[in-house]
């Protein structure tokens, strides 16, 4: 009983999520991204402790400007009000991989004696592979490899920056298509 608490309390673990989330088909599978123009979700931490959640449209100069994901306002943070950004790049297998572990466990009711053994597996192998799923989709600054903000442009809609004749006051959220071709 104690190791399937115990192996239930891990797999629930790596059932993490961001605050707000992405609506459901916000992000895309990982081998249609390149071809996306949305930028990536963003999760900032500030300095001031609180915190902003949504799409980064672009970094120029010393500013993020990110769509905030619930009042569809534009924000613009800049560097030194940043301690922590964590930014999602596509949409993660790990769900998947949790909800065939789970379903893998519930086939090993009928194993008696290695009951405890194959369910076990099942869920520790579920979790773990989960997880690192779930980790190569995220990118954290500050990291090893992302030192400077710069480095992430990249995944913003505007990698080159915001074009100068651009009106903020006229950015909108991205529509989410219902289909990706």
């Amino acid at each position: 009983m104690r190791i399937l608490l115990i192996s239930i309390v891990l797999f629930l673990i790596g059932c993490g999520s961001t605050l707000p989330n992405p609506s459901e088909n916000f992000l895309m599978d990982n081998e249609y991204s390149i071809f996306d123009t949305r930028g990536a979700w963003v999760d900032v931490k500030k300095i001031d402790d609180s915190f902003e959640a949504g799409e980064l449209i672009a970094i120029k100069n010393d500013s993020l400007y990110i769509l905030n994901g619930i009042t569809h306002r534009l924000a613009i943070l800049h560097y030194s009000q940043v301690r922590v950004l964590k930014l999602r790049k596509g949409k993660s297998p790990a769900n998947l991989v949790r909800k065939h572990a789970t379903a893998g466990t519930v086939s090993t009711l009928g194993h008696g004696f290695f009951l405890p053994f194959s369910g076990c597996a099942w869920i520790g192998t579920g979790w773990l592979v989960g997880s690192i799923y779930d980790k190569l989709n995220y990118v954290k600054y500050p990291s090893r490899k992302y030192s400077n903000l710069n480095d992430l442009a990249s995944y913003a809609r505007f990698s080159g920056g915001l074009p100068d004749d651009l009106n903020l006051d006229r950015v909108k959220k991205a529509n989410i298509p219902k289909t990706i071709f």
